[in-house]
C-alpha cells in the first residue's frame, strides 16, 4: 500500500507556542491553546489529497514534573477535538536516549508500522531541529516551520516556511509531481 502522511509537531506547529528568551513551552491549560492560522483548513487539504495526518509531540515536562500527564491528555483531547486527525503520538519522557523522544524516530515508525505508511512520500512538519531530525531519520521530506525570527540552521530541513499555508502549499505541489 502507498500510504503517504504528513506528520505535524505539536506546539509551534499545530498550536501556538509560548516563547521566553527565544526558547519555546508548550501552553499549560486548554484555556492557553489557539490554534495556529490556517492548520484547520491546513489539514483538510492535506487529507482530500490523500494523506494521512498525524501529530508527533514530545511532552517531557511530564517526566520533568512541570504538569502531569492528565493536564497534557486534557490539551491533546481538546486540540484534536478541532482538527482532523489520523492519530496523536506523544513521548512524555525527558531521556534523550528514548527511542519515541525526537530527535529519535519512534514516534514515526510506530505510525509507519500501524498505518503501513511509505515514508520516503512523507513529510515531517516541525518548528525545532528535533522534529526536522527525526523526518531525516525516517527518509520523510521535511519542513521547518521558523518561528518569530528563531535563529536556527536553514539547510537542515528540505524546506523552510514561515507558515503553515506555505507547507500546505509546498506539499500540495510536491503531491503532484
Amino acid at each position: 500500500m502507498n500510504n503517504k502522511a504528513v506528520l505535524f509537531d505539536r506546539d509551534g506547529v499545530i498550536n501556538v507556542a509560548f516563547y521566553d528568551n527565544n526558547i519555546s513551552y508548550p501552553p499549560k491549560t486548554i484555556n492557553e491553546v489557539k490554534l495556529n492560522v490556517g492548520i484547520i483548513d491546513s489539514i483538510k487539504k492535506i487529507k482530500k489529497a490523500g494523506f494521512k495526518t498525524f501529530v508527533i509531540t514530545n511532552q517531557p515536562d511530564v517526566d520533568r514534573g512541570n504538569t502531569t500527564k492528565e493536564s497534557v491528555d486534557e490539551i491533546n483531547n481538546y486540540i484534536l477535538s478541532m482538527i482532523d486527525i489520523d492519530k496523536l503520538y506523544i513521548c512524555y519522557s525527558s531521556n534523550n536516549n528514548h527511542p519515541d523522544r525526537k530527535p529519535n524516530p519512534g514516534m514515526i515508525l510506530k505510525a509507519k508500522k500501524e498505518f503501513d505508511l511509505d515514508l520516503s512520500q512523507s513529510f515531517v512538519i516541525g518548528d525545532r531541529e528535533t522534529d526536522i531530525l527525526a523526518g531525516k531519520a525516517c527518509n520523510c521530506k521535511t519542513i521547518l516551520m521558523i518561528p518569530n525570527n528563531k535563529i536556527i540552521d536553514k539547510k537542515l530541513a528540505d524546506y523552510n516556511v514561515e507558515n503553515i499555508n506555505q507547507a500546505t502549499n509546498i506539499i500540495l505541489e510536491t503531491n503532484q509531481l
